[in-house]
């Protein structure tokens, strides 16, 4: 999803990540025809000159034809139940793979990001020493490789313009590290002091770690 536009179409979803993707798309004189492999949600870009699209009235989507309507952004096909339709992916309570909100995680240093410092009790001295000193590495490394500061705030000093507008890079534990106690019930882990439990996709009993 980083590289995810090219010319007039703009993946905005897939099927399966990590696996490969295509999008074939020709525009004729009246509508677009348009195959694709591995994708879940698509945008139509208007191409230059917009002109081009006067006449198309329907969009040809896998064999299924749709009408089109033209907003000033293009425009949005997405499947569903393995058929096509009008308009953009509907919102769900579950995080999303998005353009720049993907992965891996150096997908998260490819924009505006915070190295957050936890100034919380942890749950474990010696984790809690472990996460400074490689915090300290990070820090060292990125002004090594990059020539750049890392920009670092403690957890008690982020604000929301932070959690809008930067990647926030979490350091220490759910005790130490108020923004990740924050998150902490949206994510399939339960992390105390006894127990991490990272329950798995297929619900199959979670990996656990006990300290």
């Amino acid at each position: 999803m980083r590289y995810n536009k090219m010319d007039w179409i703009e993946v905005d979803a897939l099927e399966q990540h990590w696996m490969r993707a295509d999008v074939d798309a020709q525009i004729s004189s009246d509508r677009i025809e348009i195959k694709t492999k591995n994708v879940a949600a698509l945008l139509i870009a208007p191409p230059a000159p917009a002109s081009a699209l006067a006449n198309v009235k329907q969009v040809v989507i896998d064999g299924m034809t749709l009408p089109v309507g033209w907003s000033k952004a293009g425009a949005q096909f997405h499947k569903e139940s393995g058929a096509w339709k009008n308009g953009a992916l509907a919102a769900t309570a579950s995080p999303r793979k998005t353009h720049a909100l993907s992965g891996p995680v150096d997908d998260a240093f490819m924009d505006s990001f915070v190295f957050v410092r936890p100034t919380g009790k942890p749950l474990h001295d010696k984790v809690d020493a472990w996460a400074k000193s490689e915090l300290d590495r990070a820090i060292v490394e990125w002004r090594r490789v990059f020539r750049g500061e890392a920009p670092v705030k403690n957890d008690n000093a982020i604000t929301a313009q932070d959690i809008a507008n930067s990647n926030l890079v979490l350091w220490g534990d759910p005790s130490s590290n108020a923004l990740l106690a924050k998150i902490l019930p949206k994510l399939p882990i339960r992390w105390d002091a006894a127990t991490l439990a990272i329950a798995t996709k297929n619900s199959a009993p979670p990996i656990t770690r006990r300290f």
